[in-house]
This record gives C-alpha cells, structure tokens and sequence, in this order.
C-alpha cells in the first residue's frame, strides 16, 4: 500500500564530520548507523531497525588529486558502474566540474534483493577525497514519500 501525503518536519540536526571536514542537515528524529565494515561515513534513516530508505555518505581518500581534467573519465566510469546494478534504469544523470569539485549524479531505479529501489546517488570528488552521497528509498514509492527529508540532507552537503 502507497503511503499519502509527506512526512511532517519536526527539527533538523547537523551532521559534521571534522575528519573529512563535511556536513549536511538531516531530520533530527532518523536514526544513525556507522558502517560496520571499515568504510568512512555514516548513514541516518527514518526506521530504527531498517535502512533501507536511507541517506548515507561514504568517503574515502584516492591517494591521487582528481582535476577536471578528469570529469569525462569519472562520469563514464560513473554510468558504467550503474549499468552494473541488476535491472538499474536511470531517470537523470549530469556531471559537472566547478573550481576543483567535481561530480556526477543520477537518480535511478534498480533490484536488489529481489526488491525496485529507487536512488539518488551523488559522487563528488575534491582534492585527493571521494565522497559519495546516497538518498534511497526501500521502494519507488517509498523514495517519492520520503523524497523532500532526502532532499533537504543532499541539497544542504557542504565540504570545506
């Protein structure tokens, strides 16, 4: 059954990381979860035992300064990447470079587990930094209830 309306706004709270010197605001009431499996980042979802609607961000370091001479090669591994996602159909995808940020985005469907998802992945590079940025829902329905909490969370990202 498909949700109506839109989740009600009750506060926001910040999210700074100081390590990978990051922030974003996201609903004060959602739930956080580190990754247990060594990556760098943290994710916060509505539900306190499910993550499968989510907003999460992973970083990590390349060990090499990405310029943007590099954006037409990050943007194609980028779509290859989503192409690899089980019956993965993409909605919008752009790439772009400002200064020494670059990035490529999507908004995309695909299976996992067995389950339609719905994404919107943000990969931003800066510096020698990889971030990337991830607004999901469990289900396209899902995604669209929840869309303006995930929205506010990948629209305020600012890296120092």
């Amino acid at each position: 059954m498909a949700r109506t309306g839109t989740p009600a706004f009750t506060g926001l709270a910040l999210h700074r990381d100081r390590k990978w010197r990051f922030s974003f605001w996201y609903p004060h009431e959602w739930h956080r979860y580190d990754w247990t499996d060594g990556r760098e980042g943290v994710l916060y979802a509505p539900h306190p035992t499910d993550y499968s609607s989510s907003f999460s961000v992973e970083v990590k370091d390349l060990g090499t300064e990405i310029t943007a001479a590099d954006k037409e090669d990050l943007h194609i591994g980028f779509l290859e990447g989503l192409s690899s996602l089980p019956e993965c159909e993409i909605e919008t995808e752009e790439s772009w470079a400002a200064g020494n940020l670059i990035g490529c985005e999507a908004k995309y469907t695909f299976r996992e587990s067995g389950r339609l998802r719905k994404r919107w992945s943000r990969l931003l590079f800066e510096g020698s930094r990889q971030f990337h940025f991830v607004a999901q829902g469990a289900s396209p329905d899902e995604y669209e209830y929840w869309e303006p909490m995930l929205f506010e969370a990948m629209e305020t990202v600012h890296i120092d």
